[in-house]
């Protein structure tokens, strides 16, 4: 749980600041897409780890 916790307050830290140079650069409607992928893949992934946790 501590690594959880210690991944999520770094990207919390560094993913607003690469987003921001991100937006400079490309645009603001090129991360739409990305930022809707890794939505739905860790929706999906933490319904699997925790259907995994049930099961032991």
């Amino acid at each position: 749980m501590r690594l959880v916790s210690l991944a999520f307050t770094t990207s919390s830290i560094v993913g607003p600041l690469v987003a921001s140079v991100a937006m400079k650069v490309f645009g603001n409607a090129v991360l739409m897409w990305p930022l809707a992928i890794a939505s739905g893949v860790l929706a999906v992934f933490m319904l699997g780890f925790c259907e995994g946790k049930r099961e032991h």
